[in-house]
């Protein structure tokens, strides 16, 4: 009875880690296409300016934001779920816990500047009219959106590679 209720344990711990990867990939797999989709509509258009009206009417109906909390809430409460059960991890994976923990720190604190300093004005602003601005908002965006993808991918990879199973 005992083996069983601590193989029941471990497959729940399996299952946090693998949800824990799945929302850092979807993460990562939602910013890959707002990186090849938003972003060279302004870096190759014209006029930014009236590509922005266009991605504000768009984002009014569907806003990007509501994709990316469902990740976010996983990878939180994975990550949660680990630390409350962290002395069940080898050394390897407690660095690893530690590492991925900082980094994901770090992808929230970019996504709030993207989201509140570069979004607002990219896709809701009717305050920014210069096509300059808008131009420079767009490769700040991306450039923080690929350190964004860059983190996530080694943090998929760090949870995998640490707590792989047989």
């Amino acid at each position: 009875m005992m083996q069983t209720f601590r193989n029941a344990k471990q497959i729940n711990f399996n299952t946090i880690i693998y949800v824990l990867i799945f929302s850092l990939l979807m993460s990562f797999f939602g910013y890959l296409y707002e990186q090849i989709d938003f972003i060279p509509n302004y870096l190759l258009a014209n006029n930014p300016k009236e590509i922005s009206v266009y991605w504000s009417k768009f984002h009014y109906i569907v806003n990007p934001a509501h994709y990316h909390i469902l990740p976010a809430t996983l990878t939180v409460f994975c990550l949660l779920y680990i630390w409350i059960n962290r002395k069940r991890l080898n050394k390897l994976q407690y660095k690893s816990l530690i590492l991925v923990t900082t980094l994901i720190i770090i992808v929230n604190i970019l996504t709030v500047i993207a989201v509140f300093q570069i979004n607002d004005k990219l896709y809701f602003s009717k305050e920014v009219n210069n096509q300059i601005n808008l131009k420079w908002l767009a490769i700040v965006w991306s450039f923080i959106n690929i350190i964004r993808l860059l983190i996530l991918f080694i943090c998929s990879l760090e949870i995998y590679n640490k707590f792989k199973t047989n």
